[in-house]
């Protein structure tokens, strides 16, 4: 209940009194909220055909009842005649209600909106004050209309009382406020808690063009809000999701006269993301130092679509979906050169739900590699020291190399847990030592090593032409060249130093003659130890093949042939001297060949 401050009236205002109930007889009271006896009375017309509704003003007789009109929104201490306006109450920067004072009785008040406003009358002898008159409120949205003008009738006699007594009258309703944050729901469970940050920039609405938006600390408000019920609704925010993501929560029901506060809605939004990765020992797992493939494309499907690719350390990553029980498949492509792995398992692709890291997925590929060598000690393994053999074919099922000048082969690319055969071509003049295919099971981006070792085929060689010259006749001639004689030689001096200069280097060292004096001393070397007939016969035979006197036209054939015959010198201790005789002997028989078969 709210005091006004008025004075007893004299005799003189009856009339004024008689004319107030007359217009009231015409104008019955209509009680928008709560009306009591000896109060104001609110009446709350609905648009009528007169939209200044100029009842108020129409009072006026020019004798006893006096009236204005403000055709405008008021402002603090605007007067109107004896009116003056105390205070103004605003929604936002509109006025729609105010309180006012006045030196002579007021009768009755209009306030005016854009549709319709509310009538104020004052029952005899009037009123020289007010508190809290509105506008009529807005059904839809619960929010007064603003003031488009104000209409006062008053009495032109009376004066305020010394006196005061304490009238009745009916409150308006209080302006509520409805708050809350959008916020960051990073657990999805509807509820902000600590350390959740507010989201800026979601708007909000309570329907009717009423329309907010969070601030930077994801804070809202709506105020100056009639009692009622109201309908808050997040408009969301472009990536993010409502929570909880199986049961959203986009808008709540807000029943006011009580400010309500905490009127929250939480946001959020998950990920995938993982690594396309070398996967060096093939089981699946990225693990610590396996590098990152970068370029690889990935593709989303499921509750959501999209397309991606590898970063160059191998990440990738899938943002701003949707949480809860929404599945996702993320299939990764293939990469050229390699195989999915686990390679009996291959990972190809993923499925599950979001908020998901580490969804890996490896790449490898295995190796097959080697060396063909002459097998000098037949034992059928690469030892250090034994020549690797240039231009020899390897095979892999349908594929086929070459190996290059140190020996080597290589076949890569390969997909690994499974065994493969690798075999090594024939080759003129030559024998496989042992093998000539193995089978082996390449892992872990380790090559699976076969080697392939080859001997002289000694018998492909007896029987073959050659045209071998004996040890005499090469001792003849290098010491007619020693000598400087021409007459009576077979081979010039020049070509005698280009053989020496050969045999220089020539297999091993045993027989790595720098001078055609130092061949001429091994050709004429008196006794009987094998090694050193062996030498003789074997500094001819190097003679021959430095010639271009090659068993069967085969030069590698041939080479090897005489490489037997210095392994067996730098490693005599190994073989018998029936051993190193024999071999003599077919280096005597190469030697004595004249243009025909080789016979051992």
């Amino acid at each position: 209940m709210k005091k006004v401050m008025f004075k007893t009236y004299s005799y003189a205002l009856l009339v004024t009194t008689l004319a107030v109930f007359l217009f009231s007889c015409a104008n019955p009271v209509q009680f928008d909220a709560t009306s009591e006896a000896n109060t104001k009375s609110l009446y709350a017309p609905t648009l009528i055909s007169d939209p200044n509704n100029k009842d108020v003003l129409n009072m006026k007789n020019g004798t006893t009842i006096d009236s204005a009109k403000l055709d405008r929104q008021p402002s603090v201490n605007d007067t109107l005649g004896p009116v003056t306006f105390t205070k103004i109450y605003y929604k936002g920067t509109e006025a729609i209600g105010f309180d006012f004072v006045s030196t002579k009785p007021v009768l009755a008040v209009y306030v005016k909106a854009s549709t319709g406003g509310n009538l104020y009358s004052y029952p005899a002898p009037g009123v020289f004050g007010d508190t809290e008159l509105y506008t009529q409120v807005n059904p839809t949205n619960h929010l007064n209309y603003g003031i488009s003008h104000v209409d006062f009738a008053w009495a032109t006699t009376g004066t305020p009382s010394t006196t005061t007594t304490t009238v009745a009258v009916p409150v308006d309703p209080t302006l509520y406020s409805i708050s809350g944050f959008v916020f960051h729901d990073l657990n999805n469970n509807g509820v902000k808690d600590s350390g959740e940050a507010g989201i800026d920039g979601v708007p909000l609405s309570l329907g009717n063009n009423v329309n907010a938006t969070s601030d930077s600390n994801g804070a809202y408000s709506f105020a100056n809000l009639a009692a009622g019920s109201y309908t808050v609704t997040s408009m969301g925010k472009d990536n993010f999701w409502a929570t909880p993501y199986d049961a959203p929560v986009t808008a709540k029901a807000v029943t006011l006269p009580e400010s309500a506060t905490g009127v929250n809605f939480g946001l959020s939004y998950e990920s995938v993301s993982g690594f396309t990765f070398k996967d060096s020992n093939a089981d699946g797992i990225l693990n610590s130092g396996e590098a990152g493939i970068g370029g690889v494309a990935l593709t989303l499907g499921g509750a959501a679509s999209g397309n991606v690719t590898s970063g160059s350390d191998g990440s990738y990553l899938f943002n701003y979906l949707k949480g809860g029980s929404a599945l996702y498949t993320v299939s990764a492509s293939d990469v050229g050169g390699e195989f999915h792995t686990p390679y009996l398992a291959p990972k190809t692709s993923w499925t599950g739900n979001a908020s998901m890291s580490g969804v890996n997925f490896g790449y490898s590929h295995e190796k097959i590699a080697g060396v063909v060598f002459y097998d000098a000690n037949r034992n059928d393994a690469y030892d250090s020291g034994e020549p690797l053999l240039n231009g020899f074919t390897v095979r892999l099922g349908n594929d086929k190399v070459t190996t290059t000048v140190d020996g080597a082969y290589a076949f890569d690319n390969l997909i690994g847990a499974t065994s493969y055969t690798v075999s090594a071509d024939d080759r003129t003049g030559f024998v496989h030592s042992v093998a000539a295919s193995r089978t082996v099971t390449p892992a872990n981006s380790v090559p699976a090593v076969a080697n392939f070792g080859f001997a002289v085929d000694y018998n492909w060689i007896v029987g073959k032409t050659a045209n071998g010259f004996t040890i005499g006749y090469w001792k003849t001639n290098l010491d007619k060249a020693i000598a400087n004689k021409t007459a009576g030689t077979q081979v010039s001096k020049a070509n005698l130093l280009a053989y020496v200069n050969q045999l220089s280097t020539f297999a091993l060292y045993p027989l790595n003659v720098s001078s055609m004096q130092e061949a001429s001393n091994y050709l004429s070397a008196t006794g009987s130890a094998p090694t050193l007939l062996l030498s003789k016969q074997l500094m001819g035979s190097e003679f021959n093949y430095a010639s271009g006197a090659y068993i069967g036209g085969n030069a590698l054939a041939t080479e090897f042939f005489l490489y037997d015959g210095e392994y067996m010198l730098a490693n005599s201790g190994s073989f018998t001297s029936a051993q190193l005789l024999a071999q003599k002997d077919k280096y005597d028989a190469y030697n004595n060949s004249h243009g025909g078969a080789v016979l051992f």
